[in-house]
C-alpha cells in the first residue's frame, strides 16, 4: 500500500481500533423516521405486558426498547408533530403509528380499552413521557 488513504473513506475510532468507513456511508438508524424491514406493528419490543403491578419495570423496559430503535422522541416530544400540510407529515404519521402499536401491544388486555383512542402518546396528558401512561391505570 502507498500509505495514502482512499479519498472516499474516513477514519473512525472504535475503542482502541481505527476503521475505515466509506464517506458516503450514513447509518440509517440515526434517522428516527427510519423503519427497518423488521420494524412492523407487531414487533415484540419487550417480553412482557404492562399490568397494574409492573409499571416501573415496564416503563423502563419500553424506554430502553424505544431508545434502541431511535423512536423515544416520538413519546418524549422531541420529535414534534409536523403540520398536516408539511410533506413530512405522512412519514411522521406512519412511524408514530408504529410506535403507538408497539406500546399498545405490550399493555394488558384490561388496560388496552383505555388506550384505544390514543393516536400519539403525547396526547395522554400534560407530561411528555411514558409516565403519562400510569395516569390511566
Amino acid at each position: 500500500m502507498s500509505g495514502k488513504e482512499d479519498s472516499s473513506s474516513t477514519k473512525r475510532s472504535e475503542g482502541d481500533k481505527e476503521v475505515l468507513v466509506p464517506s458516503h456511508y450514513e447509518d440509517p438508524y440515526s434517522n428516527p423516521f427510519y423503519l427497518a424491514p423488521s420494524d412492523n406493528s407487531s414487533l415484540s419490543v419487550i417480553s412482557f405486558k404492562l399490568n397494574d403491578d409492573n409499571y416501573l419495570l415496564w416503563s423502563e423496559s419500553m424506554e430502553v426498547a424505544l431508545r434502541t430503535k431511535n423512536k423515544l422522541g416520538f413519546v418524549l416530544g422531541s420529535i414534534q408533530v409536523p403540520d398536516i400540510t408539511n410533506p413530512s407529515y405522512g412519514t411522521w404519521d406512519r412511524v408514530n403509528g408504529t410506535v403507538v402499536c408497539w406500546i399498545r401491544n405490550f399493555v394488558a388486555e384490561d388496560i388496552v380499552p383505555s388506550l384505544r383512542n390514543i393516536k400519539t402518546f403525547m396526547r395522554l396528558g400534560n407530561t411528555s413521557s411514558l409516565s403519562s401512561v400510569k395516569a390511566i391505570l
